[in-house]
């Protein structure tokens, strides 16, 4: 099971560096820029990030779903956990 472990923390790992990311870098760099400049470009990144960041939660929650369903372990609580924590930011996020 350590494939589909790597998988899922590989792929949280790039959406948490991504966040990281903006909030670190991304952020500070707009308020720099004028209002609407902020605005166009945040559009942009939103429509790139659309199309491309879904994979890597789908990958995640894949990941943990598989290892709920197949861990022998006693780790298969926080594997559900894991899953139940993603699940719920994908209902979050999906409305908002």
């Amino acid at each position: 099971m350590w494939p589909a472990s790597l998988a899922g923390l590989m792929s949280t790992a790039v959406i948490f560096g991504t966040d990281m990311f903006s909030l670190t870098v991304g952020r500070p760099g707009l308020r720099l820029a004028p209002q609407a400049t902020s605005t166009e470009v945040m559009g942009f990144i939103r429509l790139s990030g659309d199309k491309r960041m879904p994979i890597w939660g789908i990958l995640a929650l894949l990941s943990n779903l598989l290892l709920v369903l197949f861990s022998g372990s006693r780790h298969r609580t926080f594997y559900l956990l894991s899953l139940s924590m993603l699940i719920l930011f994908v209902v979050i996020y999906d409305r908002l």
